[in-house]
């Protein structure tokens, strides 16, 4: 008997422990799952990213595990704003959370630290690239995401971002990925130097077959031609992809469908183009997610 009491003492000790964790979990979940706009910060130690990066978010009313994660990088002017408050009807109608990461001008300085991923680095630990991936993996675990389809969406700057990931993450998780209206672009050729070409960085053939086999759309704006539009880059290599952005995303589209074709590989890509609109963040993530079945 005193056998059997110790053992139901150790058995309800231990079912105690059991509901405090718990309910520990669930008191946490609800805090980051809460309904409307939210805000968490990503740590991961080591490497560039050693400082927290700010996460924003809009869950919907209706959203629950197994509906769909948008994700947005933002362009080079680093705000998160006008998204959450331009797509939040959006996310509302199509029931899909919004994850919008802010790389800051501080933490990611210009070009090389956002744009360009810094790939020319050798040590994957000081690449952005990568952190794509752990800011969604964290996210799926906050927001008890395990069946979510995830999709990848960047404008502008983030545009060039997210085009890059797709030849230069380690490994893409992202259902679809969809980059709008870049500057500029990394082309299928090993003999032009990174960020224009696959010169000089540890990627080539094998990335450019994955990323050609992910399911991508490059999204235009089909009045996006200023050739006095803030932020576009003038350079001589810039201009050699076009003169305006629509034109060096469509000469980007057809040099990556002709190397997938020279390197036999299935060419999972889409070119879409939006109707009356030049170079606007929303009007762009808008349109976007009409392609988000």
């Amino acid at each position: 008997m005193r056998i059997t009491n110790y053992a139901l003492r150790i058995v309800t000790a231990f079912a105690a422990v059991i509901v405090l964790l718990a309910s520990s979990s669930v008191t946490l979940a609800a805090e980051n799952l809460k309904i409307g706009e939210g805000f968490y910060q990503f740590e991961s130690s080591g490497g560039i990213n050693k400082n927290p990066i700010d996460v924003f978010y809009y869950r919907p009313k209706n959203w629950k595990n197994g509906d769909k994660i948008f994700v947005v990088f933002h362009g080079m002017d680093r705000r998160i704003d006008y998204y959450i408050k331009g797509l939040k009807k959006a996310a509302d109608k199509k029931n899909i959370l919004l994850i919008c990461p802010q790389f800051t001008r501080e933490k990611f300085p210009g070009n090389k630290y956002y744009n360009y991923g810094n790939a020319a680095s050798n040590d994957k630990n000081q690449q952005t690239y990568n952190i794509a991936n752990k800011i969604i993996d964290d996210a799926k675990k906050r927001f008890g995401a395990t069946k979510s389809k995830i999709i990848f969406f960047g404008h502008s700057a983030g545009g060039q971002f997210m085009h890059r990931y797709l030849f230069l993450a380690d490994k893409i998780k992202a259902d679809l990925v969809i980059a709008a209206n870049a500057g500029t672009y990394l082309l299928p050729d090993e003999n032009v130097n990174y960020p224009y070409g696959f010169k000089n960085i540890s990627a080539g053939k094998k990335e450019m077959k994955r990323a050609y086999s992910q399911k991508t759309i490059i999204l235009l704006g089909e009045k996006d031609i200023s050739r006095t539009s803030k932020g576009l880059p003038k350079s001589r290599m810039d201009d050699k992809q076009g003169l305006n952005r629509f034109e060096r995303g469509k000469n980007f589209f057809d040099q990556s469908k002709k190397k997938a074709e020279e390197l036999g590989t299935k060419f999972n890509w889409q070119l879409k183009t939006v109707p009356n609109v030049a170079h606007n963040a929303v009007r762009m993530a808008r349109a976007a997610l009409k392609y988000v079945d």
